[in-house]
């Protein structure tokens, strides 16, 4: 076990953590932990402090700094083994211990030395150093010391305690800069502060307990933007980096950013109060530059109340943001799915407080928000990826892993790789309130990178919400194999209907009766054709697959960001007769069958208008024409969600199929396509209160509805409400419109 501490000494305090409270960057071992430490019953306390021949320094100067520890323990002696780590600017460490008679001057980076501390026995330390000529004249002489204690022999009967000591010396009331970058030989700190140069004296030192790590403390104000600059000597080669820890960031001019030191974050934000519910959970996916014309997160939260989309009147309670980090591709239109930076909302949508103040929003009027995360792939200019080319490889990038959508895939077998991910996980849940993930591209890796991120983000946050872009069976997907909550995008069933395996693929092939091709990314799936048995698949996807843990493991969908809308994908690529009927009514149909199917629903922004724009193959700009859209779809929508989140048959996965010959290959439902279904509460069948029956052809067919009980049932339809009742008998001969659901409720 390793415990860490830090002791920042004299009145002023060493600042640490790059760029301060809102730029702390990569781990280092003098954060966090106690003053004390413990084995069997002895108790060790260090107390250290750095006095200055004058207390004050020069710029140009050397400088002398002297360390007391006392060894504090009131029990009986420990045999203590101390390692000294300091700078490799350093111009001569020595040290004297009194208990031990041992007195050792080093000149070189590293000085070691075994002794024994009994109760109240002191030893002393001396660093020589040179003052860099940033400092001001008559600057503070100040020190710092991190100790690092690995006490795995905690034998009572001869104790050992391996105690590191790290110094640090010469700071002012500045900040503190780190850089984890393994391999790289050279880091300078550029900056406002230096008018962006590489000047000598920000050259970083590397740190005392961690070789791969860089760091420098330098005045600094809040608001300046810096950057890191990586060199390699051998060839000559610099890359400019911002903080791959960066918690706000501002535009370079060259179509990247700048790091911003001092920046204050918004308060943290709480996330939703009682958590996520995936029984009852509608999600709405957006993207911010297509949601509204401000394309930005001030325009989104406008949106939740606002009377455009006003999504809190739509009735939905949580919206899925497609991914909001940092990118730096020149200013090009993109979805955010090449990732640059992990920690800071992206600049171009707005500032951290207008990033919070949407999450707020979002939770004021009862809706969670899920993020997209891309952790698989990162883009070419991303900090991390630059660290990898100047430095070891494989740090946080898998090199022989194939390029995806053109970019380079993370190292999922890298401890480096996988702590930066938790990490980023865990900031937005503790810093914006994020109530959950949407982790994109699951199963190119490795599923044990996963169920190490899912675990280590549970530890702390037991309630959160992951879903995983995953498209395969469930026996083999990320919801069995790492823990994740759901299945996004995945096989819900096994291959039927003309490789038709999940919800999209069979109800969009019904809907336009042909199969369906989406954006052009594979051949078509799903089919209307009698002899594929399509209502057999439709059935398989409204009901849930045993071997996933939860009737809520999948998420069900129509469209996403990567498809195309109901009205457009019918009205243009569907058959004559499909287009006969239109794609509204089409798309009345779908959601019928969306929101009564088991599942966590979810749908993308614009589809309870009928947004029936094209949907390029490439990201490009999109924006939904909310003026245009239809008032009677949008109702139609809004009532249906509201059933879904208030009816507890549909918070279950109780479904039970009814069709004439259902057993039949080629049936008179699979001829006629049709489907019947009842959703109840329980064990019972029997006892449903929910009853659908659609018809998915373009001819009206005549059905004989069966019903679990007598009574007054209400008939939602496409166009209105009206209550059936029935007496001595639980069958309803209907003749069942083309292209229409009904949703019988008992009242």
């Amino acid at each position: 076990m390793i415990f860490r501490l830090a002791l920042f000494l004299t009145t002023i305090l060493f600042a640490a953590g790059c760029g301060g409270s809102d730029e702390v960057t990569q781990p280092d071992p003098g954060n966090g932990g106690d003053d004390t430490t413990a084995t069997g019953n002895a108790t060790l306390a260090l107390a250290f402090a750095f006095v200055g021949s004058d207390g004050t320094v020069s710029p140009g100067e050397t400088a002398v700094s002297r360390a007391t520890v006392v060894n504090e323990s009131d029990a009986r002696a420990e045999h203590v083994r101390i390692t000294l780590l300091v700078r490799d600017d350093f111009e001569r460490v020595s040290a004297s211990f009194d208990s031990g008679a041992t007195k050792i001057t080093a000149i070189d980076t590293m000085l070691s030395a075994t002794f024994s501390l009994d109760a109240g026995d002191t030893a002393w330390f001396e660093v020589t150093e040179r003052v860099p000529a940033f400092y001001p004249d008559e600057t503070p002489l100040i020190g710092a010391a991190w100790f690092e204690y690995d006490h795995d022999r905690a034998d009572s009967s001869a104790p050992i305690r391996d105690t590191v000591v790290a110094i640090d010396t010469i700071s002012t009331a500045g900040a503190t800069f780190r850089l984890f970058a393994p391999g790289v030989q050279k880091v300078h700190l550029s900056g406002a502060f230096n008018n962006w140069t590489m000047d000598g004296d920000y050259a970083m030192y590397r740190s005392y307990l961690n070789s791969d790590s860089f760091a420098i403390t330098v005045p600094a104000s809040a608001g300046d933007q810096y950057k890191f600059v990586l060199e390699d000597t051998v060839v000559h080669r610099t890359e400019w980096i911002a903080d791959p820890y960066a918690r706000n960031l501002a535009p370079d001019g060259f179509g990247g950013f700048n790091s911003v030191y001092g920046a204050t974050l918004p308060d943290p934000v709480a996330t939703l109060a009682g958590g996520v519910d995936p029984a009852r959970l509608v999600i709405y996916e957006m993207l911010v530059d297509d949601f509204s014309a401000g394309r930005d997160f001030e325009s989104v939260t406008d949106g939740i109340t606002g009377a455009a989309q006003n999504l809190a009147d739509l009735g939905v309670n949580a919206i899925e943001l497609l991914p909001v980090t940092g990118v730096e591709l020149d200013g090009a239109f993109n979805w955010g799915y090449e990732p640059h930076h992990f920690f800071c909302p992206n600049p171009n949508y707005g500032t951290p407080e207008d990033f919070a103040n949407l999450v707020e929003t979002a939770h004021a009027n009862g809706m969670a928000v899920l993020l997209d995360m891309v952790f698989n792939h990162v883009g070419r200019r991303a900090p991390i990826e630059q660290i990898d080319r100047l430095g070891t490889f494989g740090t946080y990038i898998n090199w022989d892993q194939p390029v995806v959508f053109g970019m380079n895939q993370t190292n999922w077998g890298s401890s480096a790789f996988l702590d930066f991910a938790v990490e980023s996980a865990l900031f937005w849940i503790e810093q914006y309130g994020i109530d959950g993930f949407r982790m994109d591209f699951v199963d190119a890796n490795d599923y044990t990178g996963w169920r190490y991120l899912v675990d280590r983000v549970r530890e702390k946050h037991p309630d959160v919400f992951i879903i995983g872009e995953d498209f395969n069976y469930p026996p083999f997907s990320a919801v069995n194999q790492t823990g994740m909550d759901a299945q996004w995008g995945g096989q819900d069933t096994d291959q039927w209907g003309n490789n038709a395996n999940n919800f999209m693929h069979n109800v969009m092939a019904l809907l336009k009766e042909a199969p369906y091709a989406g954006r052009a990314w594979f051949p078509g799936r799903g089919s209307f054709d009698t002899e594929d048995n399509p209502m057999w698949s439709l059935a398989s996807v409204v009901s849930w697959n045993m071997e996933f843990p939860s009737h809520t493991s999948a998420i069900k969908y129509i469209v996403r960001h990567d498809e195309r809308h109901i009205v457009d994908e019918v009205d243009t690529r569907g058959t004559p007769e499909a287009q006969a009927i239109g794609g509204l009514q089409k798309a009345k149909l779908g959601a019928a069958t969306l929101f009564t199917s088991t599942g966590v629903p979810m749908f993308y922004m614009g589809e309870e208008i009928g947004e029936d724009d094209f949907v390029p193959n490439l990201p490009a700009p999109n924006p939904v024409d909310w003026g245009a859209g239809s008032a009677d779809l949008r109702a139609y929508y809004r009532k249906l969600i509201a059933l879904r989140l208030t009816h507890p048959a549909l918070a279950t996965g109780g479904v039970d199929f009814h069709c004439p010959n259902w057993d039949q290959d080629q049936g008179p439902c699979q001829q006629d396509k049709t489907i019947c279904y009842w959703r109840y509460e329980g064990s019972d069948p029997l006892d449903a209160e929910i009853v659908v029956v659609s018809n998915f052809d373009h001819e009206d067919h005549d059905f004989a509805i069966p019903f679990p009980s007598e009574g007054e049932w209400r008939r939602i339809g496409p166009d209105g409400e009206e209550t059936v009742t029935l007496q001595g008998a639980t069958v309803l001969e209907e003749t069942l419109p083309a292209a229409v659901s009904y949703i019988f409720v008992k009242e």
